[in-house]
């Protein structure tokens, strides 16, 4: 598995080695990714919609620079550094700029539990996998997730990386899981975390190819 590493010599700005992992072990068509809506509040007091990745394999927390700039947040300019990124597409060195301010979330069916994001690092767009989902379609063939909250995603459209340095939002407080059996290893498992429902694990075979057309 890569793992981004920094690039630059002494005499250049600060450097700070980044280590992060979601989409690296990322297998199209086969696993679940914990990506979900939250809500992103800003100074003004206005609420807006966000697309967020929580991933216990990253140490680090990343906000897309379209969107920090859709947020209004403030920006240290002096305080970047080049970052090297390996993911699914391939290597880019990109710049990584500090934001000076929390981003406080919450998750979107209780914007008013807060929870604030420290030390993100902006850079011009997060490594997304090409990742959707519809729930809709999946329960009704999952009988035990059939009362489980867990929304529709597209992969595309993540803006928020959260990593293991905010763990506090990475664990679950219920687990529904399947029934022991044959295939149940290989069946979605729903986690309820502070931000709202995600899944883990795989998709079966059958509603793989009913998603996917593979």
């Amino acid at each position: 598995m890569n793992s981004p590493n920094v690039s630059g010599s002494p005499e250049e700005a600060p450097q700070q080695e980044i280590h992060c992992t979601a989409c690296y072990g990322y297998q199209p068509k086969k696993s679940l990714l914990q990506v979900l809506p939250v809500i992103a509040h800003r100074k003004d007091g206005q609420q807006t919609e966000v697309l967020a990745m929580l991933d216990s394999g990253c140490d680090c927390k990343l906000i897309s620079a379209a969107k920090a700039f859709e947020l209004g947040l403030v920006r240290n300019q002096e305080d970047s550094q080049k970052v090297t990124i390996t993911d699914v597409n391939g290597t880019n060195t990109v710049e990584s700029i500090n934001i000076v301010q929390p981003i406080f979330l919450s998750s979107s069916k209780d914007p008013y539990r807060k929870f604030a994001l420290y030390d993100v690092q902006m850079i011009p767009a997060l490594p997304s996998p090409s990742y959707q989902i519809n729930w809709s379609d999946v329960k009704p063939n999952l009988s035990y997730l059939r009362d489980v909250d867990l929304p529709d995603v597209n992969g595309e459209d993540v803006s928020i990386l959260i990593g293991s340095n905010n763990g506090r939002l990475l664990v679950p407080s219920e687990i529904v899981q399947p029934a022991p059996g044959p295939g149940a290893a290989r069946l979605p498992i729903a986690l309820r975390t502070p931000l709202g429902w995600v899944a883990v694990n795989c998709l079966p075979n059958a509603t793989k190819s009913k998603l996917f057309g593979i």
